[in-house]
């Protein structure tokens, strides 16, 4: 499938996505939800509307920095997230899943990759011009979906190696590698970066870096001014939006928002009871769980060890490649995918504490070797912070791996076994 007939598959799902944003933006609850399906919908917009008027478009695995690509006027596509919202859109899983059993690729394989490499064997994704991606940072798979999904369509693809610790040299080395990057993208698109307009992109990623942080500080209130599934908005906004005027802006409504029920005292949801810490990633076909919690049971997350931590330190626009360099070893999921394990523990006590929370989630992912901590950190949550832990075992991308009734039933128990603890 070449040319215009790939990313069909994209059109239609973009298309749903608009009826749903159509549909939850007049009944939202509030400004951030509301802007959240607004401004989600219209990067999908951008990518069709970059198909049809035959516009560049680079697709990019996590961590690398789309504002390379918003300074030389290309349209991004975030790889794994954006493959898995579309097929959740469309609710196709099990046509994917299916896609790569056909072509060998093993149910051991995370099913976000499997996911978005059934969208290159397919043809759903749309044309990219190139494909950036880099591997590491505690997940096997990212090593080679990037490589992969390049191949497939035989389009040039950059890899970029990632040291995995923030030392002088590992700075340097990363830095010379963003540095090839962009020397790769302007090979590719035949044009110069603008360096002046990559420093003025990074002056709002670096608001909306502090603006992140800010609401990180404010969730701490008793009762959460935030729901949990907004962390989750946050995350995917930031990468997809990081250094552009609708992320900037949608930060601000948010944090805006907390600011004005912390004011209040007002919660994100009525009558909270448990406060809890997120140790690891909902499954993504099933958002709506955790709305469920808190409308039963009154239980809400106020923290994610995995995508709510920022590290210490700056950004400097005026540097901009090490800016993008300081971003990558500070940005959440790197400080807990790379940290040594007696640091991840203490720090994972730390934010129970910090956050006052009466128990923790742990969702044990299937086939994601970063589950492999959970025991020390369920018995270090129990001695350290007295709090209970509840694994989930499920699939963040497969229904057919556990049913959301048998999650439920679970999180019923749990809550059950913390009201006896009060």
């Amino acid at each position: 499938m070449r040319g215009q007939q790939r990313g069909q598959k994209w059109f239609e799902a973009v298309k749903n996505l608009e009826g749903l944003m159509e549909h939850i933006a007049v009944r939202a609850k509030s400004p951030g939800e509301r802007y959240f399906y607004i401004y989600y919908t219209r990067y999908f917009q951008k990518v069709i509307k970059a198909v049809e008027e035959g516009k560049e478009i680079a697709a990019h695995s996590t961590f690398i920095p789309p504002e390379i690509f918003y300074a030389m006027d290309i349209v991004p596509i975030l790889l794994v997230s954006s493959c898995g919202a579309m097929t959740t859109n469309l609710k196709n899983y099990q046509e994917a899943l299916d896609s790569c059993q056909k072509h060998g690729i093993c149910a051991e394989t995370c099913s976000t990759h499997r996911i978005q490499m059934a969208h290159f064997l397919e043809g759903w994704f749309p044309e990219p011009k190139l494909i950036a991606h880099m591997g590491g940072q505690g997940c096997d798979a990212f090593c080679n979906s990037g490589h992969v999904s390049a191949e497939i369509y035989g389009c040039p693809d950059f890899y970029v190696d990632v040291p995995n610790v923030e030392t002088e040299n590992g700075v340097k080395y990363l830095t010379e590698e963003f540095k090839d990057l962009v020397s790769f993208v302007e090979d590719v698109v035949k044009r110069k970066m603008d360096w002046d307009r990559l420093k003025e992109i990074l002056t709002v990623t670096v608001e909306m870096t502090n603006l992140w942080r800010e609401i990180g500080e404010l969730r701490k209130m008793v009762p959460s001014p935030m729901e949990s599934k907004r962390a989750w908005q946050i995350y995917w906004m930031y990468w997809i939006y990081t250094g552009s005027q609708e992320g900037l802006e949608w930060f601000r409504i948010v944090r805006d928002e907390l600011r004005e029920k912390v004011a209040k005292g007002e919660g994100a949801i009525p009558n909270e009871r448990f406060r809890l810490l997120d140790l690891f990633m909902p499954p993504q076909y099933s958002f709506q769980l955790l709305d469920w919690m808190g409308k039963e049971f009154g239980a809400i997350f106020v923290n994610e060890t995995l995508i709510s931590r920022w590290g210490d330190g700056e950004l400097d626009p005026s540097k901009p490649l090490e800016a993008l360099v300081k971003r990558h070893f500070i940005a959440p999921v790197i400080p807990y995918a790379l940290r040594p394990g007696r640091d991840l523990l203490s720090l994972t006590v730390k934010q129970a504490k910090a956050y006052k929370a009466h128990g923790a989630v742990f969702w044990a992912q299937n086939a994601c070797r970063q589950t492999g901590m959970i025991g020390p950190l369920k018995d270090a949550l129990r001695e350290e912070a007295d709090i209970p832990t509840l694994i989930i075992d499920c699939d963040v991308m497969d229904p057919s791996f556990v049913t959301v009734e048998e999650m439920k039933q679970r999180l019923k128990s749990f809550f059950e076994m913390l009201e006896s603890r009060n």
